[in-house]
Order: structure tokens, then sequence, then C-alpha cells
């Protein structure tokens, strides 16, 4: 293993945990505005 192949693997490992750990902030943050959707309509109703 050259340092060329380490630096692309630590890189593409890099983005991908960049992708997943976004994906799941970008679902929690889903999550919290529908719950919070959700009760507002509850307390307007």
């Amino acid at each position: 293993m050259d340092l060329a192949a380490d630096a692309t693997i630590y890189s593409m490992v890099a983005a991908i945990t960049t992708v997943v750990v976004d994906a799941m902030a970008s679902a929690i943050y889903l999550e919290v505005v529908a719950v919070t959707a959700l009760v507002v309509v509850a307390v307007i109703l």
C-alpha cells in the first residue's frame, strides 16, 4: 500500500462518513420538524 492508495481510501471513508452524518442530521431535523408541526396542529385544534 503506497501513500496515494492510503489517501484515496481515507478520503473515500471521510466522504462516506460525512454523507452518513449529513443524512442522519437531516433525518433528525425532519423528525423534529414533523413532531413540532404535529404539536402545533394539536394545540390549534
